[in-house]
C-alpha cells in the first residue's frame, strides 16, 4: 500500500483535465461547489488506496479562476491532509496536489 501511494500522488501532480459541462465565458470563475467537486474527484484514487470511504473538503479559498482547497481523507488506519490548487481554463481544470501528509 505504501508503495502505491507515491504513484497515485505522482499521477495527481500531473495536470488533471476534467471536462466542464457548460461552455464558459472568456474569463472563467471557479464556483465553490465546482472547486469542492473537482477536489473530491481528483483525490478519489488516493482515497481508494487507503480504503477511505470519502474525501471531506474542509475549506476552499476562491480567487477568480483559481481556488485552493484543503481536504481530509480518513482511512481505517491513516488520515491524510491534502492541499489542492485548482485553475479553471475555458473548457477544463488543471489540478495540482500541493501538499499531502
Amino acid at each position: 500500500m505504501t508503495r502505491r501511494l507515491p504513484a497515485a500522488v505522482a499521477a495527481l501532480l500531473v495536470a488533471l483535465a476534467l471536462t466542464s459541462g457548460a461552455a464558459h465565458a472568456a474569463q472563467p470563475e471557479v464556483a465553490s461547489g465546482e472547486a469542492r467537486a473537482v477536489t473530491k474527484q481528483a483525490l478519489a484514487q488516493t482515497a481508494a488506496l487507503i480504503d477511505a470511504k470519502k474525501v471531506v473538503v474542509a475549506s476552499c479559498k476562491l480567487d477568480g479562476a483559481r481556488a485552493r482547497c484543503r481536504a481530509v481523507i480518513r482511512g481505517p488506519r491513516q488520515t491524510l491532509r491534502v492541499t489542492v490548487a485548482i485553475r479553471e481554463l475555458a473548457d477544463d481544470y488543471v489540478v495540482r496536489v500541493l501538499r499531502i501528509g
